[in-house]
């Protein structure tokens, strides 16, 4: 009892001392802009163009085409900070702040959940720990991104089909509603949670039909198989009204995409399958999608891969082997594996899988990829609780230094990470681009459209200077899709009256030998620019 007492105590700091230093950071920005620079990720920058417009009474477009390019929920969010006229940066600071409280409330439901699953008070309050301390999935949180929101909608989700399906042993109308409601709210704010809601429903509704079947046989009915019929027939009623809820949330961002361009996906969804610049094998996505995997676990903390990249095959032999260590546990300690496979959380395991797999295969990989996997640090806080717990509770101070760590890695990884990018800022996308937007508004004039591969902070900064911006790589622009997809980019630029591209030397010149352009002909580069390059497109002897 005292050891447990002890244990909690150390949990309880550490826990407090997390959720004082996320504080702290999420309202740095409002006390140092380039703060708030450094973490906006490029994506980030066309939730603001579109919600810019959509307060200004333009519509949900981008440089004036109709765009579904976005995830609805953070949109929304974002929409009403532009109707207060403020400085460019503002809507930064507060997306960024918003972000990280969506990531704080998602530490607090992963708590919550962590009460329904555990009989021992410290180990809910460790996995809300491991959660917090989570380098990766904080950073995904604040970067401009709908990324935190997502969290913790699908960490009330994890509390609600905990608490009202899967622990529930009659679960009612109100319960499936409660269920169907959080799925479409989690529905907006990423699509691809289908992937995690379709085996969540299945194994609620299994779980609902077995608990009719031992419910009519500990009563004792002389006709059972009837008795399970009709209450059956009554779940499935209940598990019907629960999933037009979700429908009535789903279907109209669904209905949206296929009256805007004819297909239930987003165009962000699936630009990345036409990049000339980016070919990919399956080969090439499933390494892709190990490393991505072998990077969520709650091992993350003590990898340097956030801020050091270079460091690549030191952070993947060492997650190989924190990895390994933790399934030779399993397989060898029965007592591990008892309290492991005694959770109630199969379902999210196989959600976990189908969430893999979707990426693996249909999708394009990106470097990126854990961004999209994610969500699986949700359940494995949850995993990885046990496995500490199980070796260190009887060792309260050891335990309590542990978390400790997991702060201070926290700590020095997010500060020191962001100090690193403002100390060497000719590194860093967003400091440079900045540096190219300056020269840019000095060097061109207004009346000459430019194109972006990747238009996002372009369009946000230079577009209230009276400057045209295009998106190239169809992730905002349906247009430009259909110009990739169909291989005629090069006249969709001459018909939009593009003058000059600008970007990454990776994305220009596969696009300049696709269409067989030649330099000093075709096309010159006028100046580069921190990492990219422009060019004015000259059309000569061009069809």
């Amino acid at each position: 009892m005292i050891e447990n007492d002890k244990t909690e105590s150390w949990l309880q700091a550490n826990f407090y001392v997390a959720i004082l230093v996320l504080l702290v950071y999420v309202f740095m920005p409002f006390f140092w802009s380039s703060w708030a620079t450094a973490h906006c990720e490029e994506d980030a920058y066309y939730y603001f163009a579109i919600a810019r417009n959509l307060a200004d009474g333009k519509g949900i477009t981008y440089n004036g085409e109709w765009t579904n390019g976005f995830q609805p929920l953070w949109l929304f969010f974002l929409s009403p900070i532009f109707l207060f006229k403020s400085s460019l940066i503002f809507p930064l600071k507060l997306a960024l702040l918003v972000g990280g409280l969506f990531f704080l409330l998602g530490g607090f439901m992963v708590y919550r959940s962590g009460l329904l699953l555990f009989s021992e008070k410290s180990l809910a309050r460790f996995s809300a720990i491991l959660w917090l301390t989570s380098v990766f999935a904080f950073e995904q949180s604040v970067n401009g991104l709908e990324t935190g929101l997502y969290f913790f909608c699908l960490s009330l989700l994890v509390y609600v089909y905990l608490k009202r399906i899967r622990l529930n042993e009659n679960p009612g109308l109100r319960d499936w509603v409660y269920l169907g409601l959080l799925s479409g709210i989690c529905f907006l704010a990423r699509i691809d949670v289908c992937l995690i809601l379709i085996p969540l429903w299945i194994a609620g509704g299994w779980h609902s039909y077995r608990a009719d079947k031992i419910g009519a046989r500990a009563l004792c009915a002389e006709n059972v198989e009837t008795k399970v019929s009709r209450t059956t027939r009554k779940n499935l009623y209940f598990i019907f009204i629960g999933f037009l809820v979700f429908l009535a949330l789903a279907l109209p961002w669904v209905f949206y995409n296929l009256w805007l361009w004819a297909n239930p996906l987003p165009v962000s969804a699936l630009f990345a399958k036409l990049q000339f610049w980016q070919k990919m094998t399956f080969k090439w996505r499933a390494v892709m999608s190990i490393k991505a995997l072998l990077r969520l676990p709650i091992f993350y903390p003590f990898s340097f891969y956030t801020f050091f990249r270079h460091w690549n095959r030191l952070n993947f032999i060492l997650l190989v082997i924190g990895s390994g260590i933790w399934l030779v546990l399993f397989i060898f300690d029965r007592k591990l594996r008892e309290k492991v496979l005694r959770l109630p959380l199969i379902s999210f395991i196989f959600a976990g899988a189908f969430l893999t797999l979707g990426y693996l295969i249909p999708i394009t990989a990106h470097w990126f990829i854990p961004r999209y996997l994610s969500p699986l640090i949700l359940l494995l806080s949850f995993y990885i609780a046990i496995f500490w717990h199980h070796y260190l509770r009887k060792v309260p101070v050891l335990f309590g230094i542990i978390c400790a760590c997991l702060v201070f890695v926290l700590v020095y990884l997010d500060f020191y990470g962001v100090m690193y990018k403002q100390m060497n800022q000719k590194y860093y996308m967003n400091f440079y681009r900045l540096e190219n937007i300056e020269w840019i508004k000095k060097n061109l004039p207004e009346n000459a459209p430019i194109g972006c591969f990747q238009s996002g902070i372009y369009h946000y900064y230079l577009t209230p200077e009276g400057y045209t911006v295009y998106n190239l790589d169809g992730k905002m622009s349906i247009s430009a899709y259909k110009a990739l997809k169909g291989n005629y980019l090069g006249s969709y630029i001459r018909d939009k009256g593009i003058v000059y591209v600008i970007d990454w030397p990776q994305y220009l010149q596969p696009f300049f030998r696709n269409y067989k352009m030649e330099r000093d002909k075709d096309y010159r580069i006028l100046a580069t620019l921190g990492s990219d390059s422009l060019a004015e497109m000259l059309y000569n002897n061009r069809e």
